[in-house]
């Protein structure tokens, strides 16, 4: 009884490493998005440009200068996560990740189908061509935000043998 006991601590400990390690490394893309894009801002304005929204000069601006910081803080609030465990944080700002995460996805299918935009602008403009390989890395992102998301929904307290839960 006593080894099942550790083999089921062994597995959640293992199993809330990789959640932790999923979120921090989520927590880590966006922070270093938001400082990459704000070194640069007028550059990643530009990159938004390329995509050619139909969107009014005005509003490509504003989100060019507002998603910048907007990353920075999201990164900084999913990393507290590992600070401070509460669900709710959780779902918040790893829904929120989730979902920019689906958003950048959207606007790299529509680079590739609509218009040759030289780099992504994901990381400020390192200067590459947009690819399936930008679709497939934030395929990437998106499970491993998910994971975070998700890894620890519900899970109950591991007792030892014998002990009942208050």
């Amino acid at each position: 009884m006593a080894s099942s006991f550790l083999r089921t601590m062994r597995k959640a400990t293992i199993r809330n490493a990789f959640v932790q390690v999923c979120t921090a490394f989520t927590g880590i893309v966006f922070l270093y998005a938001g400082l990459t894009k704000s070194t640069d801002l007028s550059a990643f304005i530009k990159v938004l440009e390329q995509y050619q929204f139909n969107w009014p000069i005005w509003l490509i601006h504003l989100v060019g200068t507002a998603l910048p910081p907007i990353e920075g803080a999201l990164g900084l609030a999913v990393l507290s996560n590992l600070l401070v465990d509460r669900i709710l944080l959780r779902f918040i700002t790893l829904g929120a990740a989730t979902l920019f995460l689906f958003c950048f996805m959207g606007v790299i299918w529509w680079g590739l189908a609509h218009n040759d935009v030289f780099g992504c602008g994901c990381f400020g403009v390192l200067g590459q061509p947009l690819s399936v390989f930008d679709l497939a890395r934030d395929s990437v992102f998106i499970i491993v935000a998910v994971i975070g998301l998700l890894g620890r929904r519900g899970e109950k307290a591991v007792l030892p043998p014998g002990e009942r839960q208050a």
